[in-house]
């Protein structure tokens, strides 16, 4: 992982651009990329997408520093395979499917507990 923090990252994809340029470009103000750019604040999901998807850099890399390439698949970024980068749709599509299994889950218990009281 990398020793630099969000406002080192976010500072060195803005390159020559003035806060107010960089800003303008991800829809925010020059003051929020200044507070982002020294640590007094983190980017929104919202604004860090932006940043990912205009830059071409990865949410891992932006948040944590850790380096893997921008794929629309998943991937272990190291050894142990505790870290994985996912897509924003595959992200989603999982988010769906836990919801769904969740809600499953909780008529089979419904269904049991009215079958132990007429039971």
């Amino acid at each position: 992982m990398s020793n630099s923090t969000i406002g080192d990252r976010v500072r060195s994809l803005r390159n020559r651009k003035t806060m107010a340029e960089f800003g303008t470009e991800l829809g925010v103000s020059a003051q929020q990329i200044s507070k982002i750019e020294t640590d007094q604040s983190k980017p929104s999901f919202e604004l860090a997408d932006k940043i990912c998807e205009k830059y071409g850099v990865t949410l891992d890399w932006l948040m944590r520093g850790i380096e893997t390439p921008k794929t629309e698949t998943s991937k272990p970024t190291n050894d142990s395979g505790d870290f994985i980068t996912v897509s924003k749709d595959e992200f989603i599509e999982l988010q769906r499917m836990a919801l769904k299994r969740q809600q499953e889950e909780k008529k089979e218990l419904e269904k049991r507990l009215a079958e132990t009281k007429n039971g």
